[in-house]
């Protein structure tokens, strides 16, 4: 869509302004914008009513200055800090299988989503899959957004983060154990 490009372009743009306060500000104000929020939810509730869901991609949110300067610190690349999501993505979400297992997100909390990542309750680095993990709060308890990107290769300017997976966590002592034994490393918040 238009308004992804745009979110493309903002992010390379922001990523040059010298002052990392002025960053977050701005990438709190886009992260909270209604506008933004609604338009996701209207997306995905059009993909999971009507099944489909291609290759289309929108903006979840954009990720915080340390959020950014951690996943730089453990990858030795900076991040492209636009987490996005394609209609693939929330499919695979809404799936029969995460429904069945019980780990699928409410339909009311799958659009929330953009908000709800907005304000996390943790961020987690998966130390196993070099990856992402925001840890939200949820009508039905705590859910797991899984970030993945290709931090192994060189970044192209225009590439970004890409929401790979949400699903309500089953147990949250096996996510406590995990960061006990080093498997996963708590960057911000707390795990309760």
């Amino acid at each position: 869509s238009a308004a992804f490009g745009l979110d493309q372009s903002l992010i390379r743009k922001l990523i040059e302004v010298k002052s990392p306060q002025l960053r977050e500000m701005v990438v709190q104000e886009m992260n909270n914008s209604p506008e933004r929020q609604l338009a996701f939810r209207i997306w995905a509730k059009n993909i999971m009513e009507t099944r489909r869901g291609g290759n289309d991609i929108r903006t979840l949110g954009f990720m915080s200055e340390s959020v950014a300067d951690a996943v730089e610190q453990r990858t030795g690349e900076p991040p492209a800090r636009l987490l996005a999501m394609s209609g693939k993505n929330v499919l695979h979400a809404d799936s029969d299988k995460h429904h069945t297992d019980e780990i699928a997100l409410s339909p009311d909390d799958f659009a929330l989503l953009p908000s709800l990542l907005a304000h996390p309750k943790a961020v987690l680095w998966d130390k196993r899959h070099n990856n992402l993990m925001y840890l939200i709060d949820t009508k039905d308890g705590t859910a797991k957004i899984a970030v993945n990107a290709p931090y192994s290769i060189k970044r192209q300017p225009d590439q970004l983060d890409v929401i790979v997976n949400v699903y309500r966590v089953e147990n949250m002592d096996k996510l406590k154990s995990d960061i006990q034994g080093g498997q996963l490393e708590l960057l911000e918040g707390r795990v309760d």
